[in-house]
């Protein structure tokens, strides 16, 4: 077990996000298990849990940040795995037992490259009995473990994921290792297991690694081994709230009226020109976008979309929806508030 051995620290005020190098052979809760050890009274929650045998970025959030959890969970994420064909386990990983086989020389770079093509945009995945999607309020896993899984209509529980981008990295012998960019539920497992039926054979899942979440730069990503290293120094490896990318655009509340009138539960009703003024982007293409959004509101009735409300003072105070009124007006209403 890692420690740092520091007293503990009040935390209370810390609010932003860490995204943690996870290694194989913890659970996610280990990691913020480790953080609160050393530090008392700090709100934690993790944008996406990662399987034990999994490695990679486990994005966390601390206090009012913790208000952002469903928005970065609807950012796409990105993984590496590796599929041994020839033999499928019960949990679909090499940490379970195998179940089954089938053969696996008849396969080629060139099958499954086209196979993948019919795994790309969006499908209906049945998910791993072994996972923590709830039936009646009871996690899969628990079925499994108390040998019920015939108590699950498993493939009543599909549901449908998005996969944006699906690439073979490499394939020797049997184990071809890939590349996927996919929705939140998405169970990578699932996608192995599926695609290696389409090749009439089975597949297990032997090496996963998370390697974008949250719209986390990868350069942003501390190892565990430093972050114990550094907890000392916690809150300024935190990145405050002002720099996360939600995946939408920013406004500014130039007046601090509006502001105030947002926190207070009211709706605005402004001029386009008014809130075009406000309008700011983490992306290069920001004006491209603004003056799109521009023409958007002004052309179509049914103009809406996400933006992080910001004070003058730069500070994020909440996620607000901006609907066009008509008449060359928009709304706009706080959706969640942050009390920083």
């Amino acid at each position: 077990m890692i420690t740092a051995g520091l007293p503990l620290r009040d935390i209370s005020g810390l609010y932003g996000l860490l995204a943690v190098d996870k290694p194989a052979g913890l659970i996610s809760k280990d990691v913020s298990r480790l953080i609160t050890k050393e530090y008392r009274r700090v709100r934690i929650g993790h944008v996406g849990t990662l399987d034990p045998m999994a490695s990679g970025v486990l994005p966390i959030l601390f206090g009012e940040a913790t208000k952002l959890q469903d928005y970065l969970l609807d950012i796409p994420k990105t993984y590496e795995f590796d599929v041994q064909f020839g033999f499928e386990t019960d949990t679909l990983d090499d940490e379970g037992v195998k179940q089954i086989e089938g053969p696996w020389k008849h396969i080629s770079r060139e099958m499954i490259t086209e196979a993948i093509l019919n795994f790309t945009g969006e499908l209906d995945q049945i998910p791993p009995i072994y996972s923590a999607r709830k039936y009646h309020g009871t996690p899969l896993y628990k079925y499994a473990r108390r040998q019920e899984k015939e108590a699950v209509p498993i493939e009543g529980l599909s549901r449908r994921v998005t996969i944006s981008s699906f690439e073979l990295l490499d394939y020797q012998s049997g184990r071809a290792a890939f590349r996927v960019q996919c929705s939140k539920g998405t169970y990578v497992r699932s996608l192995a297991r599926d695609l290696s039926r389409s090749l009439g054979t089975y597949g297990t899942v032997i090496r996963l690694r998370r390697t974008h979440a949250a719209g986390v730069p990868p350069e942003n990503v501390i190892k565990l081994e430093e972050l114990m290293q550094s907890l000392g120094e916690l809150p300024s490896l935190v990145q405050p709230i002002e720099k996360i990318w939600l995946g939408f655009p920013h406004w500014t509340a130039i007046e601090s009226l509006w502001q105030s009138r947002l926190t207070s539960g009211q709706t605005l009703v402004l001029e386009c020109e008014q809130f075009e003024k406000g309008w700011t982007c983490l992306e290069d293409n920001c004006m491209i976008q603004a003056k799109q959004n521009h023409l958007d509101m002004q052309n179509r009735d049914c103009f809406s979309r996400l933006v992080g409300l910001s004070s003058k003072e730069g500070k994020v105070f909440g996620i607000g929806f901006v609907q066009n009124f008509g008449h060359g007006k928009v709304t706009i209403h706080m959706k969640r508030g942050l009390l920083l």
